[in-house]
């Protein structure tokens, strides 16, 4: 009988135990990011995304909230799946701000039974809120290059806010460098601006360069010239029938070939014009003749340079 009193009373101290010990699991929610730094004019709404990332191997319910009327997130609770992060939208007003800093938190907490409280994450939003649209100034306003120049650009923003831009070129012979700008308010950051040294075709090829980025919309306009190398008289063809002189302005020889098309007639044969040397070509012109007489070249700066004719 004493011993089975004894087997009792120890049963029970475990169960007790057991009960006493409840283990939790500790859940794990990462951001993707913890600070948000916005800018916006006084009035306007920014809407921004940031990840919630469940680090754990188990799914885990979570609540958000935020200690700022004007920042409201999308959603105040959700589940965040193993291995499937959640999106968290946050719409961001000005609306009867002052002008200046302001700043939020936004918590993303698990909801759990654990008296010690669960995981939490916390996001801190700052918005400058300023009066006037930000804008940039350029010089000089536009860029006109030969080719492989290189031209260096003064940025500069008379705005009330810092500004993050990042620059893009249009076309592919285009380069910048760098490809981004941190440009604080009332400050200057240098551009560079470089073209490819060699072309496809002389002429003269307008292009931009584009700058997006804090409000900002900006195309920088560029004119890219192009010379073959060689000078051609004329310039434009006026007549029916005459002659076009070729010169190399080069300091190396030069394979020129005139291309051959309907409606006209001229020597195709390639030629090897040497340095400083000239070549003669005749030409007439027949019904249904081209726009343009075409040259193409081989050792010149481009490959083909257009002659236009004169309707």
């Amino acid at each position: 009988m004493g011993s089975m009193k004894h087997k009792i009373i120890v049963i029970a101290s475990v169960m007790l135990l057991l009960v006493a010990g409840t283990v939790y699991a500790r859940g794990l929610i990462v951001l993707s990011q913890t600070e948000l730094q916005l800018a916006a004019k006084i009035d306007s709404t920014v809407v921004s995304k940031v990840g919630i990332i469940n680090a754990t191997t188990f799914d885990q319910d979570y609540r958000v909230t935020s200690n700022a009327d004007w920042v409201k997130p999308d959603h105040a609770e959700g589940k965040l799946l193993v291995k499937q992060p959640a999106e968290l939208k946050l719409t961001c007003s000005t609306k009867g701000m002052e002008p200046g800093m302001h700043v939020a938190q936004v918590y993303v907490n698990e909801v759990t039974d654990d008296p010690s409280g669960g995981a939490s994450a916390t996001l801190n939003v700052s918005m400058k809120v300023y009066e006037s649209d930000p804008r940039l100034e350029f010089v000089p306003r536009s860029a006109y290059l030969g080719l492989g120049q290189i031209l260096t650009i003064m940025v500069l923003n008379p705005s009330e806010i810092d500004l993050n831009v990042e620059v893009v070129p249009k076309d592919p012979w285009l380069f910048v460098y760098p490809n981004a700008l941190e440009i604080p308010s009332r400050s200057m950051r240098v551009l560079l601006v470089r073209t490819s040294p060699t072309a496809i075709m002389a002429g003269s090829f307008p292009t931009s360069i584009s700058i997006k980025g804090s409000g900002i919309e900006a195309n920088y306009p560029v004119v890219v010239n192009v010379e073959s190398g060689l000078t051609f008289n004329p310039g434009e063809i006026i007549t029916k029938e005459g002659q076009i002189v070729v010169t190399n302005n080069l300091k190396r020889k030069v394979v020129i070939e005139a291309s051959q098309a309907i409606g006209l007639e001229i020597d195709s044969k390639p030629f090897v014009l040497q340095p400083k040397a000239k070549k003669i070509y005749n030409f007439k012109l027949l019904e249904n003749h081209p726009s343009e007489i075409t040259f193409m070249f081989r050792g010149a700066l481009a490959d083909t340079q257009n002659i236009p004719i004169k309707k």
